[in-house]
């Protein structure tokens, strides 16, 4: 067996279980306990609230304040509970603490810890939620891919038109009248190719299609 000897002729110190608490928005709430230890002589107390950080009071977590209290010999852990918000849609990481100070019957708070002897601070980081972010990642990944796909589909398409109306010398070197008078030809034909969406829209679809139909017209001004 294990025999614990409790000094029972100082009022101890107020310890923090954890000064650094992490809690999913989905649960609903956090819970921080408090502990009194080396000492348990007389009736001490302490009051602790909560502070807004990123983290705002009614918007991801709800105000709450009170007062912890020890009869004398008790050293029994305290334990504090705060309700968290479950927003709507997704939120970045954020953070708000718990403020204890006000010790009374010359109980101190742990020096050493955040804070300082006449206080002590515990900081709750809400994490979103891993439904949401999964959502989200998902979202994000659906976006970038589309957005890539939409910005080839942009610079082919740009190319396209580019290359129609641009006008460089044959390498035959053949004179700049002839070049003139092919390019002044070329180029209604050139541009109406130019307008046919490229292969990468749509699967290739409508490529297809408007090339079926750019055929079928260029056929008939020939036919005629």
């Amino acid at each position: 067996a294990r025999i614990a000897i409790i000094d029972d002729e100082t009022p101890g110190t107020f310890v923090l279980e954890d000064e650094l608490v992490r809690v999913c928005e989905a649960d609903g709430k956090v819970q921080l306990t408090v502990m009194r230890v080396g000492g348990c002589k007389g009736l001490v107390s302490l009051c602790w609230t909560t502070k807004d950080g990123t983290a705002l009071a009614g918007d991801d977590y709800v105000a709450t304040k009170g007062v912890l209290q020890w009869e004398h010999h008790d050293v029994s852990p305290k334990v504090i509970e705060i309700e968290i918000v479950d927003s709507i849609g997704y939120e970045p990481q954020e953070y708000f603490e718990v403020v204890f100070s006000d010790a009374t019957g010359g109980a101190t708070f742990d020096a050493s810890t955040d804070g300082n002897a006449q206080s002590s601070i515990a900081r709750i980081i809400i994490l979103e939620d891993y439904q949401a972010r999964t959502i989200r990642d998902r979202a994000i990944d659906l976006f970038s891919f589309n957005r890539d796909r939409t910005r080839l589909r942009i610079r082919t398409w740009r190319d396209q038109l580019v290359e129609a109306v641009g006008f460089e010398l044959g390498e035959d070197c053949r004179p700049i009248i002839a070049s003139v008078l092919s390019y002044l030809v070329l180029t209604p034909w050139r541009l109406i190719a130019a307008f046919i969406p490229p292969p990468t829209m749509g699967t290739g679809w409508p490529c297809f299609f408007v090339c079926i139909g750019v055929i079928g017209l260029v056929t008939a001004v020939i036919g005629d």
